[in-house]
């Protein structure tokens, strides 16, 4: 066995253990949830009447969402996140990955 084909035996291995625990679908779900809290840590919860600038001319801001259900909406995110990651690594520190010895032979 070569190396190139002892590394794709290795993923492979590594890719059937991540399976059987479910965790790609946990990794893709932390994903979408960092890209959720990057996007509403974007949004503006400006309301009401603010000078603009560095004249005296006030804005009328209206929020589409206010401050209280960004912050609420984001708690909730990093939990989720916090939780999911508390999984993976107890995965991570628990998975055993079967390795052929014929690679193990390669690393000699």
């Amino acid at each position: 066995m070569d190396l190139s084909a002892a590394l794709v035996t290795l993923k492979s291995s590594i890719a059937s253990s991540n399976a059987a625990g479910k965790m790609p679908e946990k990794i893709y779900r932390m994903a979408e949830i960092k890209d959720q809290i990057s996007s509403l840590g974007e949004l503006s919860t400006r309301q009401g009447k603010q000078a603009s600038g560095y004249s005296d001319i006030e804005q009328v801001y209206e929020a589409t969402f206010d401050k209280k259900w960004v912050a609420d909406r984001l708690r909730a995110l990093e939990l989720e996140l916090d939780t999911l990651q508390d999984e993976l690594e107890s995965f991570n520190g628990e998975i055993r990955v079967d390795i052929p010895e014929s690679v193990i032979q390669l690393a000699k």
